[in-house]
Formats: structure tokens, sequence, C-alpha cells
């Protein structure tokens, strides 16, 4: 039954104890800027949002995620253990000054750069285009939907690389080099997206008859005049002088 109800598996990775974990919560306190913290094994960070609250948040190594939660009570205080091997300074920081104002949450084993919503919506743009084509007679379904998963996977495939390589949390100077590779890769895809859009927009609709293109240019011309230009005011004519 689950089989024929959701899309098949084309990929998969963190199989065997690799990947990623993420855990957040949310606290009150001062918070002027976005932060990152790398750790051995662990990156931490703030993420400022709303009402004077922060998103505080710690990736690991899914295994070491596993077997800290184990060791501990609670989730909370798990993450704090976390949080505090991540920054240390960040964790003083949090116990003198700020007020945790959520539960903690988390995921084991998804990898994840933090962009999720753009992935979404760059997807829904794309899954929009092909079935324009369709709607409009311009290729038949399953054209326009392959051609939908090839972009939407060409895109994809040079930040899943790096993400996939940041989960496994490599020597601290490598992590840095793919977080660099991370935000090149990204603004790439964002140059190429602004600049599909732009060429979409400047094209006509496919399909548009022709008669209404005709019918809109005629109106864009300026049609000439059918009547004669009414006189100006006679010039101004002055005595001669002694007259």
């Amino acid at each position: 039954m689950l089989s024929q109800r959701f899309a098949p598996i084309t990929e998969l990775r963190g199989v065997g104890g690799v990947g990623g974990a993420g855990h957040y919560t949310y606290y009150a306190g001062d918070w002027p800027a976005m932060e990152y913290h790398l750790g051995e094994r662990l990156f931490a960070g703030v993420f400022p949002t709303n009402n004077g609250e922060a998103c505080i948040w710690v990736c690991s190594p899914a295994d070491d995620a596993l077997r800290l939660r184990r060791s501990h009570d609670t989730i909370d205080a798990a993450f704090d253990t976390m949080l505090r091997a991540a920054a240390p300074e960040l964790a003083d920081r949090i116990s003198a000054n700020a007020t945790r104002t959520s539960p903690v949450r988390g995921m084991i084993g998804m990898p994840n750069p933090g962009h999720g919503i753009s992935d979404a919506f760059r997807d829904a743009d794309l899954l929009a285009t092909a079935l324009g084509l369709v709607l409009r007679g311009d290729a038949d379904e399953a054209t326009a939907l392959s051609g939908y998963h090839a972009e939407r996977d060409s895109q994809l495939r040079e930040i899943f690389e790096i993400t996939c390589a940041l989960s496994k949390f490599p020597p601290a100077h490598h992590f840095i080099e793919l977080q660099r590779q991370l935000s090149a890769a990204m603004d790439n895809r964002r140059h190429r997206q602004e600049t599909a859009t732009r060429t979409t927009r400047r094209l006509p609709p496919t399909g548009w008859p022709r008669v209404a293109r005709q019918r809109s240019q005629a109106h864009t011309r300026r049609r000439p005049r059918t009547s004669p230009r009414r006189p100006g005011p006679a010039p101004l004519r002055l005595p001669p002088a002694g007259a």
C-alpha cells in the first residue's frame, strides 16, 4: 500500500550510520546578528527571528547525536551538551543572558544546507512551466514532466553532493572549504534561475494567435492624419520706423 502512495526513492544516501543530524530550539535574548560556530565534528549557529528570539541550532554526525541522546535523560540536556562542545562561548552567553522559549526539536539522518523552502519554490516554478507547456499544447505530458525532472536534478546535483559531503563532518579545514563551495554553488544557481526567468518573460506566449498580434501592433502604430492642420496665428507685423 505504501509503495503505491509515495514516489519511489531514486537515490539514497546516509545508509549505515552515515549522515547528519540537526537539533534546534529558540531563546529570547539579545541577538544582533547571525552566528556560525565550528567545533570538532559539530557545527552550531544563531539565526535571529522575531520578537527578540533566535533559533539556536547544532548539527552533528547522526551517530554522535544518537549516542548523546541515549546518554542523557532528556533531549534538552543532550542539546546543551552538544552546544557547549560546539561553541562554549555561545553556551556561556545563553546560560547568563537568554531564556529558552521552546522545546528542543531534532532530525536524524537528514542532511540539509538550510534552504529547503528555496528548493520548494524553485521546483514549483519549474513544474508550473512544464505544465504550462502541456496546457498550451506545446508538449505532451510525458515529455514535459521528463524535462522538468531532468532540469530539477541538474540544478540540485552540485548542492546535493556538497551537502552529503558536509554531513560526514570532515576535518575543520575541509569543512570550511566545502562551505565556500556550497556558497558559490548557491550563487551560481541563483544567477542561472534569474537569467532563465528574464529570458522567459521576454518571450510572447507560444499559443498567442497571429491575428491578435497583428491587431495589437496595429493599435500601437500611429495613424496618418486625415484632416489638414489648422493654421496658426498670423505673425505680428510692426509698422516701419518713422511711420
